[in-house]
C-alpha cells in the first residue's frame, strides 16, 4: 500500500498547496535575482511568462482547493 492511500484529501491537497507555494516563492526570488542583470525587455518577458505560469498553472488550483476546503485557503487569498 502506497504512502498515498494513508493520507486524507485534505491532508493532499494541503501538501499540494504548499509545493505551489514554494514554487511561486521560488519563481519570484528567480525574477528578484535576474532583474536588473538581463535586458529591459528579456526581463518584461520572464516577468510574463512566471505570471503565466502562476496565473495558469498555480491560482485555479489555488481556488479549487480552497473552495472544497476552505480552512486551506492560503491567507493571500482573503
Amino acid at each position: 500500500m502506497s504512502a498515498l492511500a494513508t493520507t486524507t484529501k485534505k491532508d493532499a491537497y494541503e501538501r499540494l498547496l504548499r509545493i505551489c507555494e514554494k514554487q511561486g516563492a521560488e519563481l519570484d526570488q528567480f525574477l528578484l535575482d535576474v532583474q536588473g542583470t538581463v535586458a529591459d525587455e528579456d526581463f518584461a518577458k520572464l516577468r510574463l511568462m512566471v505570471g503565466e505560469i502562476m496565473g495558469y498553472g498555480h491560482y485555479d488550483r489555488f481556488v479549487a482547493i480552497a473552495k472544497e476546503f476552505p480552512e486551506l485557503k492560503p491567507a493571500w487569498m482573503t
